[in-house]
């Protein structure tokens, strides 16, 4: 989460460089979902900046968080507060400019202690 420039698709970049994946990444602010599959895990990028709850739905985001149509792998959204629902557990990065750099805030929903 964070305004316009806070840094979110340099973000998923980042955890795509991490995953190994070597396609480039992309803002899906016009496609809304870019899928990779080149890398260790799937990469499932979303933006929702475009969309109120109501569009939202139509994407059926569930799929990919429940892994029973769409191979599970890591799920990046963009704008999730405009989500109409949530999974029952995930992790929101709060992204907030700081001069030259940014803070980063994490906060784990649904489990008692985050992943190590």
């Amino acid at each position: 989460m964070g305004d316009l420039g806070a840094g979110k698709t340099t973000l998923i970049q980042g955890l795509g460089q991490g995953l190994g994946i070597s396609d480039p990444i992309l803002s899906p602010t016009f496609t809304l979902i870019n899928e990779y599959h080149s890398g260790r895990l799937p990469l499932y990028h979303l933006d929702l900046y475009r969309l109120e709850p109501d569009g939202v739905r139509g994407l059926y985001p569930e799929l990919y968080w429940e892994g029973e149509e769409v191979e599970p792998g890591i799920m990046a959204i963009e704008w999730a507060e405009r989500l109409p629902y949530r999974p029952p557990v995930y992790g929101e990065i709060h992204l907030t400019p700081q001069g030259e750099g940014r803070e980063i805030r994490v906060n784990w929903v649904g489990m008692a202690a985050p992943p190590v």
